[in-house]
């Protein structure tokens, strides 16, 4: 998990901190020194993790918690590209949790290359099977 996030361009303390959230291995790392050192850079914007909440039949909630690195300092401003999502941030934080159909999420998965969290779970949305919101 921990060089998948950092592949995707989280700093050391951001994948880190995803690492200790969601998986019994995340106590099993330490940073030593600097913390916001980055390996990689991301493909546009803050690196993220998309949080999504199923709500009745084809509606979920969406929400996208961004994380700063050296490139994307404390207070860069972080939007969606979801067309239905009009919220903006200021990284890190996360923004606030908006409606959106199925079909443009469905879309939208498609071509963004984030970690998605369904109902608690870390998934992974690089092409390697359909993730699981039907």
């Amino acid at each position: 998990m921990m060089a998948r996030l950092l592949n995707r361009g989280f700093s050391l303390r951001g994948a880190l901190e995803i690492t200790r959230e969601n998986s019994t291995l995340g106590d099993e790392y330490l940073i030593v020194g600097d913390g916001s050192v980055d390996i990689a850079q991301t493909e546009g914007g803050a690196p993220s993790v998309i949080s999504l909440e199923k709500y009745e039949d084809s509606e979920f909630g969406f929400a996208l918690q961004s994380y700063s690195t050296k490139e994307f300092k404390l207070g860069s401003v972080t939007a969606s590209l979801l067309e239905s999502v009009q919220d903006r941030h200021l990284s890190p934080g996360k923004m606030p949790t908006s409606r959106v159909e199925k079909q443009p999420l469905k879309e939208y998965l498609t071509w963004t290359e984030l970690p998605v969290l369904i109902d608690g779970k870390l998934e992974w949305n690089d092409g390697i099977g359909p993730l699981p919101i039907n």
